[in-house]
């Protein structure tokens, strides 16, 4: 008895595991000796026997066809969706920990999965091997930079150390900004439910103290709490690498106004100053890019702010767009998906 539910499991796994046309393929030529034979036997016994059973065999026939091709699509379309989730996922953030498809299925669904498992492994092969060079790479730079310094220190003429140090010193940042960048757009952080109204109060006060005063404008309607589910410290870096970036190249008044429908919640970003040109409203999204062609240091950083903020957001599914305002300055809205309140 068992070895016989061996052998129906071994039969059932084989017919499984062929490509969707194979099982097609064998189910089409069973249902066709199965009507062959069944024809044949009405035939024998239509004067005696069964007159209506053509019309019952043909309307069972068909049902079982049907009822057979539903099961295959239904089969697929759970795995494809269950691949399509897991990429989606992947995407937003490709540090966290793999998510490995079953493999198994049709030949079609199992090839799909092993190559899906085996480009997430590739992938973060690469970016490991990325941060082990950038980390080796920042160490090596240093340790000459800590030597260059200390020579510095000893020149007497005071304008040429200053002027050096400033220069080391900018090497230096670019480092460090550099690493940064390389890491935003990876965290082991996981998400948590935030209320953005509050979220988004303290932000402005925090960045009051520091900066000029912040405007926050709430115009989501009703009494129903807007909640995101987002990372705390990414979605902070984000808000506040936006913020700085308005109160560096705009003018006051600079705040967050927040908004927000049934799907998505809108934080802009708004300033009133000079604007973005519009062939550049793309390019600024990009690392290293300052439309400050002189690169001077003492009006802005290294271009690398708008672009930490985009990756930071990207982990919770935000998208950030940039566009001038009507009456002046820049808007610069984070999209992110809207969740229900926890009760």
């Amino acid at each position: 008895m068992e070895d016989a539910c061996a052998r129906r499991r071994t039969v059932k796994c084989r017919f499984l595991s062929l490509s969707l046309r194979g099982q097609l393929a064998i189910v089409l030529t069973a249902a066709f000796v199965v009507h062959a034979v069944a024809s044949v036997a009405c035939s024998y016994y239509h004067a005696s026997a069964c007159p209506p059973c053509p019309v019952v065999y043909k309307i069972v026939y068909c049902a079982g066809i049907l009822a057979f091709i539903f099961f295959l699509v239904n089969k697929m379309a759970t795995s494809l969706a269950r691949l399509t989730a897991s990429a989606l996922e992947f995407g937003r953030n490709p540090n966290r920990q793999p998510i490995k498809l079953p493999e198994q299925g049709t030949d079609e669904v199992r090839q799909a999965a092993i190559a899906f498992n085996s480009m997430q492994k590739q992938i973060q092969n690469l970016l490991h091997e990325r941060d082990d060079m950038l980390t080796a790479l920042a160490h090596d730079i240093r340790t000459p930079l800590a030597r260059l310094q200390i020579a510095v220190e000893l020149i007497e003429d005071e304008r040429l150390k200053d002027r050096l140090l400033r220069n080391m010193a900018e090497i230096s940042s670019i480092l460090d900004k550099g690493m940064s960048l390389s890491k935003y757009g990876l965290s082991s952080e996981e998400p948590i439910m935030l209320d953005i109204v509050s979220f988004l109060e303290r932000i402005c006060e925090e960045m009051a103290q520091n900066s000029s005063p912040l405007f926050f404008q709430d115009r989501t309607e009703g009494d129903e709490r807007v909640c995101v589910l987002a990372r705390m410290s990414g979605l902070e870096i984000c808000l506040r690498n936006l913020v700085s970036n308005a109160v560096a190249y705009g003018a006051p008044p600079v705040g967050i106004m927040l908004s927000a429908d049934s799907v998505n919640v809108y934080v802009d970003v708004l300033d009133s100053g000079p604007g973005i040109p519009d062939c550049c409203i793309e390019r600024v999204m990009r690392p290293f890019y300052r439309m400050d062609l002189s690169r001077n240091k003492a009006s802005g950083g290294l271009g690398l702010g708008l672009t930490i903020a985009q990756n930071s957001a990207a982990l919770d599914g935000g998208v950030i767009r940039l566009s001038n305002r009507s009456e002046g300055g820049v808007q610069a809205r984070l999209t992110l998906p809207r969740y229900a309140a926890e009760r």
